[in-house]
């Protein structure tokens, strides 16, 4: 993953994301995402390279709510599906 200039811009593969427009593109489309799966993912990348617990991420996206963690994985999932991630090789 590397910063693109001094804004809050990251490119990952063939995504980019924009913090300050909070928006992800693959390439040039833009990626619709639910406004708690994108928090999510400005969370993780916020956090590249370190392990990140999901209590950790359930107090920083839903502060002072109790959340089920299946509401979580849902989020996850909707990552997962958005990187084409899959089991053999997981490059995001």
């Amino acid at each position: 993953m590397r910063k693109v200039k001094e804004e809050r811009v990251y490119q990952f593969g063939p995504f980019l994301i924009d913090f300050r427009r909070r928006r992800l593109y693959k390439g040039p489309q833009l990626i619709q995402l639910p406004p708690k799966t994108y928090a999510i993912l400005e969370f993780l990348v916020e956090n590249a390279g370190k392990l990140v617990e999901k209590e950790q991420i359930l107090e920083k996206i839903w502060p002072d709510q109790y959340i089920e963690e299946s509401n979580l994985s849902q989020h996850i999932h909707k990552l997962r599906k958005t990187f084409g991630d899959n089991p053999r090789s997981q490059d995001y």
